[in-house]
């Protein structure tokens, strides 16, 4: 299971801007961010989640480059043609369905919570959780929800099987 940070805010902009600046501060990888996602529930209790990357256009695209692709080695025009219109849809598809990162279902789960206006942010750390959660800590956002757990040694004994 991977961890995952959500962090609220007053309004989009502050979200968008504790965005920006771990997005900055990981630019050369030294947080290693997994995900990042800031959502919005509108006043009309619409949540709209803001993604950093979408697949749809380039699954479409993708596709129906591979189809033509595939119609072009049968030396066929209508083949061509069939097989772009069959990879831009079979690609757009599977754009909309892919999922990486924080799911949808999370987002969506999470996000309920929220109170008309606010908006929060999702981040998926990676390897250096501690440090994310710091930097997260320093920006004006409350924290709703971590599964980052901080265990000492001490915390932890070692049973021998029996």
């Amino acid at each position: 299971m991977s961890d995952l940070v959500i962090s609220t805010f007053s309004n989009k902009s502050k979200a968008e801007q504790a965005r920006r600046e771990l997005l900055d501060k990981d630019r050369n990888g030294a947080l290693g961010l997994e995900d990042v996602v800031t959502v919005e529930k509108t006043q009309t209790g619409r949540i709209r989640p803001h993604h950093l990357s979408y697949f749809t256009l380039g699954g479409a695209f993708g596709g129906a480059f591979l189809g033509a692709v595939a119609g072009a080695i049968l030396l066929n025009p209508i083949f061509v043609l069939g097989g772009l219109i069959v990879g831009f849809v079979t690609g757009l598809v599977c754009g909309l369905t892919a999922t990486i990162g924080i799911s949808r279902d999370t987002v969506a789960s999470q996000a309920a919570d929220l109170d008309p206006g606010q908006a929060a942010l999702y981040v998926q750390p990676g390897e250096n959780s501690a440090r994310v959660a710091e930097e997260i800590n320093k920006s004006a956002g409350d924290t709703l929800k971590t599964s980052i757990c901080t265990v000492t040694e001490e915390d932890v004994q070692c049973r021998p099987w029996v």
